[in-house]
């Protein structure tokens, strides 16, 4: 699984990519078609009655089994944590659906991680399972929608990393969230649309980071941070809304390459305007509360931004260094004690002269 800050394009995990072939042509040919697994006993039965191509253990210290049918179908059953098996990943070209037993309370790290037809996860009713490790489905880009069970509290770093063709998840808006973990579910390009739960505390670093279809987004009242890069290049994304945002913490790039978030709050850019050879004077709205303020700016389709930071009592600052005949996306953060507040709307400026 590729770290967050690594540049390169999806890749397999290291380690494992030489597994990641597929099945002899004359074991393929034997399977039957590939149909999806659904939630409820009706999947539990069909995958009881399927013929079975195998199946195997996952996690010495539980009695996770996993059972995969000729119909493509893998069940997990009995308790415990589900950890990785190279037996398992080795038969991963041939899944189409996952079906999560009640009783399973950990999706282990990489756990189905380059499973390349993979199109359908489904959750017994009732389902006990409290974590999705890291990595636990990277790169398995056929997956089209999924919906968390409430009871998972933590969804680990990279489990949904470079999920291509991701466009639904459901996440329990009573449920146990606590965590999103580094790049969970960066690059999943299609996804465009998240609730999150109330009960969420934590963003990780580059969490949604690439989710270009992404439009809208609300952070709950009782999530402390977002770490960097969290929101980068959402180009979609038109509100993004912080229901704290005194008692969140933002990182000063978590929307790094995102051209136009409107207002959290009261804050907004009254004016950009040239003031002299490679400078720019900026100007916006008092926010009382205020400690101090940061002036993000960057040249337009620029990645890299920087930054200037200045006092609560400051009302405008000028940006100086600035490329001539170039224009600049320029946003203001308000802080209260470290603690950012909230945002104003990106305006980009007249071409520096």
């Amino acid at each position: 699984m590729r770290t967050a800050r690594e540049e390169s394009a999806c890749s397999k995990p290291k380690g494992r990519a030489a597994l990641c072939v597929g099945l002899a042509l004359a074991l393929a040919a034997a399977l039957a078609p590939a149909a999806a697994v659904a939630a409820g006993s009706g999947a539990a039965a069909r995958q009881e009655s399927a013929a079975v191509l195998a199946q195997g253990t996952l996690g010495e210290e539980s009695s996770v089994r996993w059972t995969l049918a000729a119909n493509g179908n893998l069940a997990l059953s009995g308790s415990g944590r589900a950890t990785a098996s190279e037996e398992l990943f080795d038969w991963g070209d041939e899944v189409v659906g996952v079906y999560v037993g009640r009783e399973v309370e950990s999706l282990g790290s990489e756990l189905f991680s380059c499973f390349g037809k993979l199109e359908t996860v489904a959750f017994e009713e009732g389902s006990v399972l409290s974590e999705i490790g890291p990595g636990a489905f990277s790169s398995c880009s056929r997956l089209r929608r999924i919906s968390i069970p409430a009871s998972v509290q933590s969804i680990g770093a990279g489990a949904f990393y470079c999920c291509y063709g991701l466009e639904q998840l459901e996440l329990a808006p009573e449920g146990s969230l606590k965590d999103i973990g580094e790049s969970a579910f960066s690059s999943c390009e299609k996804l465009d649309g998240i609730v999150l739960p109330q009960s969420l505390e934590s963003i990780g670093a580059y969490a949604f980071n690439g989710c270009s279809s992404l439009r809208q987004l609300r952070v709950p009242a009782g999530v402390r941070s977002i770490g960097e890069r969290a929101l980068g290049d959402c180009s979609a994304l038109e509100t993004f809304t912080l229901d704290n945002p005194a008692g969140t913490q933002l990182a000063r790039d978590a929307l790094a390459g995102t051209p136009q978030v409107p207002a959290t709050s009261e804050i907004a850019i009254k004016g950009v305007h040239a003031a002299g050879k490679g400078k720019l004077k900026v100007s916006w709205t008092k926010v009382p509360e205020a400690s101090s303020y940061k002036v993000v700016f960057k040249k337009k389709g620029a990645k890299k931004s920087r930054q200037l930071k200045l006092g609560g009592g400051a009302r405008t600052a000028t940006l100086k260094g600035l490329a001539r005949g170039k224009r600049y996306q320029v946003q203001v953060i308000a802080y209260s004690q470290g603690k950012s507040m909230c945002l104003s709307p990106a305006r980009l400026s007249p071409k520096v002269r």
